[in-house]
């Protein structure tokens, strides 16, 4: 089993990996309905945006704290905020760069997740209704410190 110190697991996550890619490129939060695809390199392929996830609700980017034993967390400063689009079902996330069409990409940074009461990304509803404001209170990465069978 492999096995990563701490520091290093900071560093992936922190300034020197993906905090400062995400943050370099400008992310967002899309959460969408429909069938997620098999990774996040993945064409969208008929997934339905519900809300778009921005810094303040206003388009800004979403930013992130230092990482803390290997886990990057979402800035507690700042709001994580959306208007739903279109009633819907959410069942899929991606944190993605503004300028991301969706199309199948190995280079495209993203993390894709299942949302829901019980998903990665945790909702107090299943339901998403149009014109309704949806927030992020907490949104979390954890990098294991372990890889191996």
């Amino acid at each position: 089993m492999i096995r990563l110190s701490t520091g290093l697991a900071d560093a992936m996550v922190g300034d020197q990996g993906m905090r400062s890619a995400f943050e370099n490129e400008g992310m967002v939060l899309n959460i969408y309905a429909g069938t997620p695809p098999a990774s996040a390199d993945a064409e969208l392929a008929g997934a339905a945006l519900l809300v778009q996830i921005s810094g303040g609700g206003t388009g800004n980017d979403l930013s992130f704290e230092g990482p803390v034993n290997g886990v990057l967390l979402k800035d507690s400063n700042q709001q994580w905020l959306g208007t739903v689009a279109v009633d819907g079902t959410p069942t899929f996330y991606r944190l993605q760069s503004k300028s991301d069409d969706g199309s199948a990409s190995a280079t495209a940074i993203r993390v894709q997740g299942t949302v829901g009461v019980a998903g990665d990304l945790k909702l107090g509803t299943t339901a998403l209704t149009a014109s309704n404001p949806q927030s992020i209170d907490y949104y979390q990465l954890r990098l294991p410190l372990a890889y191996g069978a």
